[in-house]
């Protein structure tokens, strides 16, 4: 038996950005899936779309909600630099 009694870990809150990250993550998943509970009832519903596009809502939801939402999207800052290997 060690002689060391280990002692549990204090509980650590997340940080801001976790949680904006996790909500942003359950949002994605909730879209998603009402894009998908969409698509299911419109095709129960008999619309004249055509089936394959019923299908494709829930990701054509999620391209465009990512094309619109996204922030701007910024390169590297070493862009152009060549790397020297030292």
């Amino acid at each position: 038996m060690p002689s060391e009694q280990i002692l549990p870990q204090p509980l650590r809150l997340p940080r801001l950005a976790d949680l904006r990250h996790r909500m942003q993550a359950i949002g994605a998943a909730l879209l998603f899936g009402f894009a998908t509970q969409l698509q299911s009832v419109m095709s129960t519903l008999n619309t004249p779309i055509q089936s394959n596009l019923l299908l494709m809502a829930p990701y054509i939801v999620t391209i465009i909600v990512l094309a619109g939402l996204v922030g701007k999207v910024r390169g590297p800052k070493s862009e152009g630099i060549p790397y020297v290997k030292s």
